[in-house]
């Protein structure tokens, strides 16, 4: 079944409600994902509902950037589209740190820092990790540049 784009917009919208403390924000209601953020389902296809709000009245998203919260409520799930831009994956974890929603991180940016010359100093992952309470595979990540690859010393 084919949906009109107003019939879209009109079903994003009935999931919105103003956060009251007068910042602006417009906080989702609707269904939520595993990792607790905000999904809405569009043709058959869920979306993240911050990308979906951007997507529907800010235009495309393209070239592996991500959508950012200009304002410190995304994690309350903020979807107003005038708090929305796009950015790099390093620059949504910046906003992360500044904005103090990084509570769900296992490791601090100073950890990592010192993970860092433990590896190169030849430590194995297995000691790193049992030092630090996390996985074999994080610390591997870690080193592989694909998780903190951010974090520029």
């Amino acid at each position: 079944m084919s949906h009109s784009a107003e019939d879209v917009i009109a079903q994003f919208l009935a999931n919105i409600e103003p956060l009251e403390d007068g910042s602006g924000c417009l906080i989702w209601r609707g269904n939520f994902n595993g990792k607790g953020y905000g999904n809405f389902k569009v043709g058959g296809r869920n979306l993240m509902a911050h990308k979906a709000s951007y997507l529907l009245f800010n235009g495309d998203i393209s070239g592996g950037y991500w959508v950012r919260h200009t304002c410190n409520n995304g994690q309350k799930g903020c979807v107003n589209p005038s708090h929305l831009i796009i950015g790099t994956p390093g620059e949504n974890r910046q906003d992360t740190l500044r904005a103090g929603n990084a509570s769900k991180q296992k490791l601090s940016v100073g950890e990592v820092f010192a993970i860092r010359k433990r590896i190169a100093a030849g430590e194995t992952s297995e000691a790193i990790a049992g030092d630090y309470d996390v996985s074999v595979s994080t610390i591997r990540q870690i080193k592989a540049g694909r998780s903190w690859g951010w974090l520029i010393e």
